[in-house]
């Protein structure tokens, strides 16, 4: 929530929420097929909260929702909850984006945790939010 949506590499949730609510396009750079691992901020701080009451947990832990969501897929599920009729356009591939990102949960999942909230439920708890 209150995430900055300007700038060229500002975040797509934050400048897909921007655009949806104004019912301007949706811009995505490239074909939208690129993934990312979206968390929900709470489950963000729930994951930190839970390994800082764990003295025993060690070592780097990955904090994600350990689902990969394409960019395309994104800007859909921001278009469909916030009831925009805003068009999805494509402008060109940025040179230095990664394809595809996913992060593995393992290492956090032993200690016990796992997220609450997949993208399709967290969205709209950033709605709210704002």
């Amino acid at each position: 929530p209150r995430q900055d949506p300007q700038g060229p590499y500002a975040a797509a949730v934050p400048r897909f929420f921007q655009a949806a609510q104004a019912g301007s396009p949706l811009t995505i750079h490239g074909d939208g097929l690129q993934t990312r691992d979206f968390v929900y901020v709470g489950d963000v701080a729930a994951a930190l909260s839970h390994v800082a009451l764990r003295p025993e947990v060690r070592g780097v832990l990955n904090v994600a929702s350990g689902q990969s969501t394409s960019i395309l897929q994104l800007a859909q599920t921001i278009r469909s909850i916030t009831h925009s009729s805003s068009p999805i356009t494509h402008s060109p591939a940025r040179p230095a984006d990664v394809r595809f990102s996913s992060a593995s949960i393992e290492r956090l999942r032993a200690t016990g945790w796992s997220p609450k909230y997949l993208l399709p439920q967290g969205l709209p708890l950033l709605l709210e939010k704002k």
